[in-house]
C-alpha cells in the first residue's frame, strides 16, 4: 500500500463507527495474550459506538482531540491525545497525554501508528506542553516495544488500570514519558 498517499485529520461524527470497530478489533487481537476478558474488553467498559460519538460530539481543541488516519475513504487508525488525566500520579499541568492509539489489525505495521504517534506529538507540543506520558498494560509487549522505538521510556510507574477496577485482579499499566522539547 503506498502510505504516503493517506492523511490524518480529526476525527468526525462520520467516524464513530469505524472508530469502535477498530478498537473493538485492536484490544480483541493485541489483548489476547495477557487479558481473559479481551474478547469483551470494550463492551465491559462500554466502549461502544455511542461512547465514540460522544466523545466527537466536542469539538477538538488542547484537552481533547481525536484524529484519525484515512486511506482512500478508510479510516484505519485513530489516535487520542489531550491533558494528563491522572495528575496526582505522574503529572503536572504542562503534561500532556496520549489517550488512546490503536490501528486496524489488518494494518498494523505499516507505519499507520507512527504517523498518528508523530502527528500527536507534533499537536502535544505545538500545545505548549513539556512533557507526555501514557499507559499501556505491562503485559502487552508489543505496544511497549513501538513505544520504546518511537522514544518513550518508562518512569517506573505501575498501577492497575483504573478503568478495570471492577475486576478481581485488574491488569497493570506501566506509565511511559518523553519530554515535549522541539526536535
Amino acid at each position: 500500500m503506498p502510505w504516503t498517499l493517506s492523511r490524518i485529520r480529526y476525527a468526525t461524527l462520520n467516524d464513530a463507527r469505524s472508530i469502535s470497530t477498530i478498537y473493538q478489533q485492536s484490544t480483541q487481537s493485541a489483548y489476547q495474550d495477557f487479558m481473559s476478558e479481551a474478547p469483551i474488553y470494550s463492551r465491559l467498559l462500554d466502549r461502544l459506538e455511542t461512547f465514540w460519538v460522544q466523545k466527537l460530539a466536542i469539538p477538538p481543541k488542547k484537552e481533547q482531540r481525536l484524529l484519525v488516519a484515512e486511506y482512500e475513504g478508510q479510516v484505519l487508525g485513530f489516535v487520542e491525545i489531550g491533558a494528563a488525566t491522572y495528575p496526582e500520579e505522574v503529572a503536572s499541568e504542562s503534561t500532556g497525554e496520549l489517550h488512546f492509539l490503536f490501528v486496524a489489525p489488518d494494518f498494523m505495521g505499516c507505519g499507520i501508528g507512527s504517523r498518528l504517534l508523530e502527528r500527536a506529538t507534533e499537536l502535544l507540543r505545538e500545545d505548549g506542553y513539556r512533557q507526555a506520558i501514557l499507559w499501556v498494560f505491562s503485559g502487552n509487549l508489543q505496544a511497549r516495544r513501538f513505544y520504546e522505538r518511537q522514544g518513550w521510556s518508562t518512569n517506573g510507574v505501575e498501577r492497575p488500570d483504573p478503568a478495570l477496577s471492577f475486576l478481581e485482579t485488574p491488569p497493570l499499566e506501566v506509565c511511559y514519558t518523553k519530554p515535549m522539547s522541539s526536535q
